[in-house]
């Protein structure tokens, strides 16, 4: 059971820091190109905000490595093994920040998404439709 729960945090923690550098880059390459900007009109700094969902990733990605990492030593602890030598505090200062990354990304969207479930009971459109296919 240990070791489901350890790998399943394992993987979570990995496919988070994997898809927030595929995130930082595609908005580098893609966002930034004057074509992008062109099609769709939006202002430089549009798809990048700082609010609330920043620092709630900022928490919960730490929460998941030290969660993951508490799991590995209970697992050490339970076969009599040696504990990981991971630094804990490294790990936990740069997931802080890639989550803190990956939420300023996503705030926009939170707005967005905010705003059109607050329109939704007037112009009664689906909130994902008027979050993701709408400029």
């Amino acid at each position: 059971m240990f070791y489901i729960c350890r790998f399943y945090l394992q993987s979570v923690y990995i496919f988070l820091l994997i898809h927030s550098l595929v995130v930082v880059v595609f908005y580098k390459i893609v966002i930034s190109s004057p074509l992008f900007k062109y099609i769709y009109g939006c202002d430089e700094m549009a798809y990048f905000e700082i609010g609330m969902v920043s620092f709630v990733c900022a928490v919960a990605l730490p929460s998941v490595y030290f969660c993951g990492y508490q799991l590995r030593r209970l697992g050490a602890w339970t076969k009599r093994g040696d504990k990981p030598k991971d630094r804990v505090g490294f790990f936990l200062v740069t997931a802080a920040i890639v989550g803190f990354i990956i939420g300023s990304f996503i705030q926009p969207s939170w707005n967005k998404a905010a705003e059109c479930r607050a329109a939704a009971g007037q112009t009664g459109q689906s909130v994902m439709v008027c979050t993701f296919l709408q400029k």
